[in-house]
């Protein structure tokens, strides 16, 4: 009996070891709009924000191609709105790379408040709209849109 409880108790540190890894995520390859005590927008909305307000469109398409998963995220979702407002439009070459990388396994986390986080890989967040963040995506991109430049 107390053989089962020692494994249990073990099967149970280990898991709870497996998960605080799998959600340690860096500040870089992440995206939220109030993350962390200060409540913070995170590198990569500040950064592609701060494009969208400026109408840089063509440098926001350049990001697809990052090292950082989070920004070719916010890149290729920012981009795709750009293009359905027709703002933009993209060549065949960028196509066939949005193609490849909406197939990626590669990760990034995405902060919903203090505590809050998730891991996602891009593969499964261009599958599935439902998901939070992608429907918080689309609203965040047009109010930037809206946002007037001084």
């Amino acid at each position: 009996m107390m053989r089962n409880v020692s494994l249990c108790c073990l099967l149970l540190a280990l898991s709870v070891n497996v998960f605080a890894q799998s959600t340690n995520c860096d500040w870089d390859n992440m995206i939220g709009f109030a993350c962390g005590a200060k409540g913070r927008a995170t590198v990569s909305i500040m950064h592609i924000g701060g494009l969208v307000r400026q109408k840089k469109f063509d440098s926001i398409r350049v990001l697809m191609h990052s090292p950082i998963p989070a920004i070719k995220y916010l890149s290729i979702r920012t981009s795709e709105i750009l293009e359905r407002k027709g703002m933009i439009h993209f060549s065949a070459d960028e196509k066939t790379a949005i193609n490849e990388i909406k197939k990626s396994m590669e990760t990034f986390c995405y902060c919903s408040g203090c505590t809050e986080r998730q891991l996602y890989t891009l593969m499964e967040l261009f599958a599935d709209n439902s998901i939070t963040l992608n429907k918080e995506i689309i609203n965040w991109v047009k109010s930037q849109l809206k946002v007037k430049q001084k």
